[in-house]
C-alpha cells in the first residue's frame, strides 16, 4: 500500500519568521555560553590573584610593634 504525502502550504514570509526566530534562538543561546564562560575565566582568574595575594603576604610576614618613647612614637619592624 503506497502512502500519499501530504504537503502543507505556508506563505513564505511564515517560513521567513521562523527561519529568523530559529536564528536568534540559536545565536542568543551561543551569546549566553560565551557569557558565562567568560565569567567563569574571570572567577578564575581573580581567585588566581587573590591566592598569589596571600602567599606573598604568608611568605612576606613581618612582626611590628609600637613603642613608645617620651618624646615621640616609633614603628619598628622585626623579621622573623
Amino acid at each position: 500500500m503506497a502512502s500519499k504525502a501530504r504537503y502543507v502550504e505556508l506563505p513564505i514570509y511564515v517560513v521567513h519568521i521562523g527561519l529568523l526566530y530559529a536564528l536568534l534562538l540559536t545565536s542568543g543561546l551561543v551569546l549566553a555560553w560565551v557569557t558565562i564562560y567568560r565569567h567563569e575565566q574571570n572567577i578564575a582568574e581573580l581567585r588566581q590573584m587573590l591566592n598569589t595575594r596571600e602567599d606573598k603576604d604568608q611568605s612576606q610576614a613581618v612582626d611590628t610593634a609600637v613603642y613608645t618613647n617620651a618624646e615621640h612614637n616609633m614603628l619598628v619592624q622585626e623579621d622573623k
